[in-house]
């Protein structure tokens, strides 16, 4: 933005385009009676719904042709709020100045002038006179202060905000010393009582070098008095290569030791709160920011991070390196009015966001910032135990965000740089999808994902993208897509994801159940006036076939006596991608085997005889296209081992001897198959079982569903924490369940499928951070039960299941390998 563009409907602005001209400014104000022969723009705020403040240099003579520099401010307000402000000030008797009246009313009857010392909130700034008596009355009982000697020259200035002078007394003849120099502070309220009282504490509490020594408040509280700290700006100090990068990283943890009683707490949320209403504003007035500042917002409440006691210290609030000075004893850290109790890492990440900015207006010292940012931010966290980096970069953007918002509330006259609120918003949005995109972390590289976080991807396949979702250390979940090729995490939001339009229409009427980015989502909706909930099954409109075919198998599921229970159908709209499903009751499996429920063995049994009710179905009846085959071990064993190189041998062997187990399986009989059964897809309530996800069902030998069922149960209870033994034992529950519910299949060939189970289930795990863990165990178990014997035991598998899975674990061979 390189200007405001106010003309829109605010009216408290109308008047902003002349206030930034420098010779319309001049002129107004000359006509008003401000002898002003130029009138220079140095500070812009702008206050949405209230008008704006136009900060000057004024310069013109006085009347006895003498040239004198004056600053100055103009005042917009709406139209309903001017006229009493001007009759309030009319009678106030504002003090003259050497360019004419201190307050003037402009043409147009719109705007109003306040020439120093007028202002309309600071009003020690009237009675300078009195602050300077005040001052060396204060400084009289530790120096021999000379009365009537103090000079005060301004320093920094920001209308109706606050008034800083530089304070140089005189001593008595014959000190140690001519004269001392102080800061004098002015506000518009007593904050300067609490910054004298914030200094105190902070030096008491190890920090005596890190803040200027306070001398108190004067004016009941209006005006703090600090000594005065030299040294230039530590930007300067860094752009030299001077800038000492660990001092300022220990000058900070020195200030965020002080945990000063009476300063209020302020957490990360109502950081955020803050932030929202300053872009929101700023998206107002400057709508080239809109949407991404509406993209911030939302990547930020993602990033949130909890407020807690371990992340709690003094923080600046306000720190930037134009707040810390480059003295000869290191850096000292100034103005403390905004200082608060809260997150640290705030102070970090506005240095860091202050470093940033300045790439822009330093190209040629760029790698010198990049370098300073990098050991400033590796000593602060190596000496303060580190933390999460994802809350680093909370507020890295919240900082850059907050620089966007300024640019255009209070740094209209930045026309260096014309697009600054946009590409610093740009820069915030980088932070955030690194935070959330750094490689994932079954990758290494050189940036490693945050602390804390993991990525999982649902089912890798070699030549795809793949559907997966990164995950918090509070459970948030940020859906999209990796690409192996760039090696990239792209995210999709549910409601914004084109190959699956039906679910953003979905997605706000119910729960979002899963989701898998282009694939296939389901939603499940409350019920209504008494009626069952129901779940929404989506899929892209292309697999219109998949979706008949589902169809069909639920047709024919329905229509069959005996056959298993399943979720009744109640809307059907193929050409949408949508088939809507009634809520059907009960716990599923898992959930019985994950808590170790007293009825889990019950449960299974139950299970077990669904599934012999569903493969009594002749396969023939199925009426539907087959389904594309799967991968093979050596696919999945090759991908394995392009992620996880040191695994590669382990993941080869076992390959080649699940796939050899599998060619010598028989299996020959054609019965209707689940096609996906695991501990999820059956549900059981009060012993009356249900079964789920009726997408893959297809004809074949029940081996395929047996196998798959007894491998899931095994990783079931290693995830629950139960032993190898325990896992193989639930396995072992379901085969004899299944048998003794009429389920015929044959012994090694069922273990055959069931090590390809487990062999799959180790490759996928590898891409669930979770779980991965767990990956050796599922393929040596996967091994196991492929060669018929378990480790340690050569006798074929034509022993009874129990005691082949009963015994010990598999060899060490294949844990060598990994």
């Amino acid at each position: 933005m390189s200007q405001v563009e106010p003309r829109g409907p605010d009216s408290g602005l109308r008047d902003l385009d002349w206030l930034l001209a420098p010779e319309d400014a001049a002129r107004a104000f000359t006509r008003a009676g401000v002898r002003a022969d130029e009138a220079q723009p140095t500070y812009v705020r702008l206050k949405p719904g209230k008008g704006a403040i136009v900060g000057y240099a004024l310069r013109g003579l006085e009347r006895d042709g003498k040239p004198v520099s004056l600053p100055a401010y103009a005042r917009t307000f709406t139209d309903d709020h001017i006229q009493v402000v001007a009759r309030k000030w009319s009678g106030s008797r504002p003090v003259a100045t050497p360019l004419g009246p201190g307050f003037v009313l402009l043409e147009g009857g719109r705007t109003l002038l306040f020439v120093f010392p007028n202002d309309t909130q600071l009003r020690g700034l009237r009675k300078l006179d009195r602050v300077v008596s005040e001052l060396e009355d204060l400084l009289t009982e530790e120096f021999p202060v000379d009365a009537g000697t103090t000079t005060l020259r301004p320093v920094r200035y920001k209308p109706e905000r606050r008034f800083i002078a530089s304070a140089t007394v005189g001593m008595h003849p014959g000190a140690n010393l001519d004269w001392k120099a102080f800061f004098v502070r002015v506000f518009s309220d007593t904050r300067g009582e609490r910054l004298a009282n914030l200094s105190a504490a902070v030096r008491r509490a190890g920090g005596s070098s890190v803040v200027p020594r306070p001398f108190g408040a004067i004016l009941r509280g209006r005006v703090f008095v600090e000594e005065q700290a030299d040294g230039d700006e530590y930007l300067s100090a860094v752009l030299d290569g001077r800038g000492d990068p660990s001092a300022l990283a220990d000058a900070l943890i020195r200030l965020h030791r002080c945990k000063p009683a009476f300063v209020e707490p302020t957490g990360p949320a109502a950081l955020l709160e803050t932030l929202s209403g300053a872009l929101e504003a700023a998206a107002a007035l400057d709508p080239t920011v809109a949407k991404a500042a509406k993209e911030v917002l939302e990547g930020l409440t993602r990033l949130l991070p909890s407020a807690g006691e371990n992340h709690v210290g003094l923080v600046h609030g306000d720190m930037a390196l134009h707040n810390v000075l480059d003295s000869l004893n290191g850096p000292v850290i100034v103005d403390l009015e905004r200082s608060r109790m809260g997150d640290p890492l705030q102070d970090v990440g506005k240095v860091v966001a202050h470093l940033r900015d300045e790439v822009a207006q330093h190209p040629e010292a760029r790698s010198r910032l990049g370098e300073f940012e990098e050991r400033f931010v590796e000593e602060y966290m190596r000496a303060t135990g580190g933390g999460p980096t994802e809350r680093l970069s909370f507020f890295i953007a919240s900082a850059l965000a907050d620089r966007a918002a300024g640019s255009v509330l209070r740094r209209a006259l930045d026309s260096w740089w014309p697009t600054r609120p946009v590409e610093l918003l740009d820069l915030a949005l980088e932070v955030i999808r690194g935070s959330w995109s750094g490689r994932p972390s079954f990758f290494s590289g050189r940036r490693p994902m945050a602390a804390g976080a993991q990525w999982q991807a649902f089912y890798p396949k070699e030549g795809t993208k793949w559907a997966g979702f990164l995950e918090d250390p509070s459970g948030n979940l940020i859906y999209g897509v990796y690409d192996g090729a760039t090696d990239s995490f792209r995210e999709v939001r549910p409601k914004d994801d084109a190959d699956l339009p039906a679910l953003g229409r979905w997605i706000g009427q119910g729960e979002l159940i899963n989701y898998r980015v282009g694939r296939r989502a389901t939603v499940r909706v409350p019920g209504r006036q008494g009626e069952p909930a129901a779940y929404v099954k989506i899929r892209p409109p292309s697999k219109v076939k998949a979706l008949r075919r589902y169809r069909a198998v639920h047709d024919l599921l329905t229509g069959t006596p005996g056959a298993p229970r399943v979720p009744p159908l109640l809307d059907y709209r193929p050409e949408e991608g949508v088939i809507v499903l009634a809520e059907v009751p009960g716990r599923s499996l898992r959930d019985f085997i994950l808590k170790s429920d007293d009825r889990a063995d019950a449960a299974i049994d139950v299970a077990a005889g669904a599934v012999s009710q569903l493969h009594s179905i002749s396969g023939f009846r199925l009426d539907a296209p087959p389904l594309n085959p799967p991968m093979e071990p050596a696919e999945y064993a090759a991908l394995a081992a392009r992620h996880a190189p040191d695994a590669a041998s382990a993941y080869r062997v076992a390959a080649a001897e699940v796939s050899d187990a599998v060619r010598q399986t028989e299996t020959t009989e054609d019965r209707l198959l689940h096609g996906d059964l695991h501990d999820g897809n059956v549900l059981i309530h009060h012993d009356h079982p249900a079964i789920l996800d009726l997408d893959l069902v297809h004809r074949g030998d029940p081996v395929e569903d047996v196998g798959n069922m007894m491998g899931h149960l095994f990783l079931r209870t290693l995830q629950r924490g139960g032993s190898i033994k325990e896992g193989r034992r639930a396995g072992q529950r379901f085969l004899d369940a299944y048998r003794a519910a009429h389920g015929a299949v044959d012994n090694r060939a069922v273990h055959a499928l069931g090590a390809l189970t487990l062999f799959r289930l180790s490759c996928i795990y590898l891409f669930r951070r979770t779980w991965r863990k767990l990956t050796p165990t599922l393929i040596d178990e996967a091994v196991s039960w492929a060669r018929g014997t378990p480790a340690g035991n050569e006798e074929p598998l034509d022993r009874t299941a129990t005691e082949i899975l009963a015994s010990p674990g598999p060899s060490s061979s294949l844990r060598h390998a990994w």
